[in-house]
């Protein structure tokens, strides 16, 4: 409970001291991934969240093109939502096609970030396609276990976070801090939210006992 404590006030001192006029508070759409996109939509209205980082299993990418985009918006707008990042996954680092496609979708919904589940060795085309579009890239954690153990090197533990950072000093690439999987592994959340603010680009915040 003492650690939770200090998280929130570190989050609250960050957000204060931040360069952002605000910060945002929302919803990921995957927590309503069994609602079609407008149903989702109008439950976030009911809950009065006003932003959602949109999942691709509601709005894909290989369904829809960049045209597409502005109905998207608009229909998120329509229930007072604002769309603030995309969320894919299942990409490997030799989906080119796939990853161009991602991310110039993404740049047609207007976010600033684009975050992804994926192995830690998609950084480098994430990094190409990041730049290409003038995106930011967040990298997910997760605790391999609640997945496939040796399926995929996903980001982990302390030392995973401190090799992106050292491999791609690039700002592009950042993290999508998940602080209930950090703990999962046996890791401190607030540890990593200190040591790697400067390229934490978005955060799923999750409740969790201590």
């Amino acid at each position: 409970m003492k650690k939770l404590f200090y998280l929130l006030l570190f989050m609250l001192i960050a957000i204060l001291h931040s360069s952002y006029s605000q910060v945002k508070l929302g919803v990921m759409s995957y927590s309503y991934r069994h609602l079609p996109y407008e149903e989702m939509l109008q439950q976030l209205q009911r809950l009065n969240v006003h932003y959602v980082e949109l999942y691709q299993g509601h709005i894909h990418y290989d369904k829809f093109t960049p045209e597409d985009a502005p109905e998207v918006i608009q229909t998120a707008k329509k229930y007072g939502v604002e769309i603030d990042v995309y969320h894919i996954s299942g990409l490997g680092p030799d989906d080119e096609e796939k990853w161009d496609k991602a991310f110039r979708f993404a740049k047609a919904l207007g976010v600033k970030v684009v975050s992804a589940a994926v192995s830690m060795d998609c950084c480098e085309i994430a990094q190409k396609y990041a730049n290409k579009y003038g995106l930011k890239f967040a990298l997910h954690n997760h605790f391999v276990p609640m997945w496939s153990p040796g399926k995929w090197k996903t980001l982990e533990y302390y030392r995973d976070f401190e090799k992106i950072v050292r491999d791609y000093p690039d700002p592009a690439i950042g993290f999508n801090v998940d602080i209930g999987h950090i703990a999962i592994s046996g890791g401190d959340p607030l540890y990593i939210l200190k040591k790697y603010f400067n390229r934490t680009y978005h955060i799923h915040f999750k409740d969790y006992i201590m």
